[in-house]
């Protein structure tokens, strides 16, 4: 028997989406609804407006397509894995900065090599 591949199956079920993971997305991205849903190349119809069709997908009335997904991805700047996490990830604690900011003197910055170094003590 040969085996069958998913395009074959007849029970394929579609992967439902959290909503939130579509607004954290957006919002993360730093992009208003307006902005995106012109980024996602929607279109105001008869019926609604690019932004109400955003809407819709980002309260879960309507699941987006892989194709919209896809844009999704590249406008939010994203992994398309993202998408189908069960949650928003949390903002993590990134630790402290050790880098060190530029020397200014007078308000522009110095090179750092021409700056005479302390000596150590047991020199």
């Amino acid at each position: 028997m040969k085996p069958q591949s998913l395009s074959q199956t007849s029970n394929r079920q579609a992967m439902t989406l959290n909503p939130d993971i579509l607004t954290w997305a957006r919002d993360t991205a730093g992009l208003s609804a307006d902005e995106a849903a012109r980024a996602l190349g929607f279109n105001d119809t008869r019926n609604r407006s690019a932004v109400q069709r955003l809407m819709a997908l980002e309260t879960g009335q309507e699941q987006p397509s892989r194709s919209v997904l896809l844009k999704m991805a590249q406008a939010y700047r994203r992994p398309l894995l993202v998408f189908y996490l069960a949650q928003p990830p949390r903002i993590g604690d990134r630790g402290h900065d050790f880098r060190t900011g530029a020397i200014l003197l007078d308000g522009k910055p110095v090179d750092q090599r021409l700056i005479p170094r302390q000596r150590n003590l047991f020199d």
